[in-house]
């Protein structure tokens, strides 16, 4: 989530990452200052974050340049539904990644 000035420059961002309620926002202190315009896949910033962490920066980038151009996109149930789809492929990932870590852990 970014909070940015009139000209487009990050005042704060932060993120949400877990699947519990015991999940809290973090802040992202680098990216504070930057421009939000320049948020894709060749940022060096963006590049550092995992998978779904790039993809939903890049997201906030295509709302905020569709806000500025003044252009409304209403959601559909469509919408919801790719939604769902996200969140199933984050947690199927977060599931891989836990068998990986609990597989180096272990001594079969």
């Amino acid at each position: 989530m970014f909070a940015v000035d009139e000209n487009g420059r990050v005042l704060k961002a932060s993120k949400m990452q877990g699947v519990t309620i015991l999940a809290r926002f973090q802040n992202m202190d680098d990216y504070v200052g930057e421009d939000i315009h320049y948020f894709d896949k060749y940022n060096p910033l963006v590049r550092k974050e995992n998978k779904l962490m790039q993809s939903a920066i890049e997201d906030a980038r295509k709302v905020y340049l569709w806000h500025e151009a003044g252009i409304e996109k209403e959601t559909s149930s469509s919408d919801s539904f790719l939604g769902f789809g996200f969140y199933a492929n984050y947690l199927q990932l977060s599931i891989k990644q836990l068998f990986k870590k609990n597989k180096k852990g272990s001594s079969l």
